[in-house]
């Protein structure tokens, strides 16, 4: 009986150890999530993104978000890790900073028309959430005119009949739009879900605005310096100030750590529930699905370790208290006694002679 407990004991603890090493590899693998190390190789920063109640889209000026990353930077820049953050652009903003925003936008080509869903976004986006580019290259925020479209690999064969059209010219709103790249969409049950399932467009915020309908919120996205866990945030509430309360914030770079995981596992039920009205882009619900999957995993690895500790500590307990453990022990203590008798003895003899 001994034995099979000790032997299921061993499966156990190395499939809670297979279990570990499946999803760091996992973890690893959302690139959505990756930014702040790809960004650094020190890994003194962090990613942290700010989305916004979908009653804030139509009250946001168009500045709000430049505004916001100069307060930003300014408090890096009072900080005492400014010498942290990159080069600063010719806008004076030292840190890479997306916007976006989701939608539904018509775009015709000369052969079809297809409504998608469209994601508007600007400034860096693509370092944030760099998907499979198959051709052409991602919109840049150093692009002259903000006529450019990437199109999924669905919606390029909706409206060409092919997916290699990096150059092919669309109309969205009358208005003639480049296709600057083709990407492939993340499959699986989690992608379709969070919707990708349907044909999807990147294009500028502004073109989005201009000639498409918004409905969801806005996600402010950065990486920033964070040489202390937690630095980061604390200093982005700072500049946010009371208005922190009403957005949902997430530091991106440890939302898979395992206190993160005890807090989901904790919140069970409660986490599902939403008060602030924020309509999550794809990624982020990709993201908490994982959330969730990974704090199960978790919960299983603590109570395998748990059970095993419980019965490695009987097993102790059984052996001390066994006649075999106390025979021995009394071997040794016998043993002891007459080797310090012994050595006793020795002293005595050196002292006399």
């Amino acid at each position: 009986m001994k034995k099979k407990i000790l032997i299921c004991s061993a499966i156990s603890l190395i499939l809670a150890l297979i279990l570990c090493i499946c999803i760091n590899v996992k973890k690893n693998s959302l690139y959505d999530q990756m930014a702040a190390s790809r960004w650094s190789e020190e890994g003194m920063v962090a990613q942290i993104s700010v989305m916004y109640p979908v009653s804030d889209t139509d009250k946001t000026e168009d500045l709000y978000f430049t505004d916001l990353s100069h307060q930003i930077q300014k408090k890096l820049d009072e900080s005492a890790y400014s010498d942290l953050a990159g080069n600063k652009d010719k806008s004076g903003i030292s840190f890479p900073y997306s916007v976006s925003i989701t939608g539904k936008v018509s775009i015709n080509s000369d052969s079809a028309g297809i409504e998608l869903t469209a994601y508007g976004v600007e400034k860096d986006f693509f370092i944030f959430h760099p998907m499979n580019l198959l051709y052409g290259s991602y919109l840049y925020d150093d692009d002259v005119m903000d006529d450019g479209v990437i199109l999924d690999e669905d919606s390029a064969w909706r409206l060409f009949g092919s997916s290699d059209i990096a150059g092919q010219t669309v109309m969205i709103g009358n208005v003639p739009h480049i296709v600057k790249g083709v990407v492939k969409k993340d499959e699986g049950k989690f992608a379709s879900a969070a919707g990708l399932n349907e044909p999807i467009c990147f294009l500028s915020l502004n073109s989005l605005k201009t000639y498409g309908r918004i409905y969801g919120s806005y996600d402010y996205e950065m990486i920033i310096p964070d040489p202390v866990d937690g630095s980061a945030i604390t200093l982005l509430r700072e500049v946010l100030g009371e208005r922190a309360d009403d957005l949902v914030i997430v530091e991106n770079s440890y939302r898979y750590n395992r206190d993160r995981m005890v807090d989901i596992n904790h919140d069970k039920g409660i986490r599902s529930m939403s008060t602030k009205g924020v309509v999550f882009p794809y990624y982020e619900n990709i993201a908490r699905a994982w959330e969730d999957i990974f704090a199960l995993g978790y919960f299983l690895i603590w109570i395998i370790v748990t059970i095993n500790l419980v019965i490695f500590a009987i097993f102790i307990i059984k052996l001390l208290r066994s006649e075999a453990y106390k025979a021995f022990k009394k071997r040794i203590r016998h043993n002891l006694i007459y080797m310090i008798k012994n050595i006793q003895r020795r002293s005595q003899n050196e002292k006399k002679e």
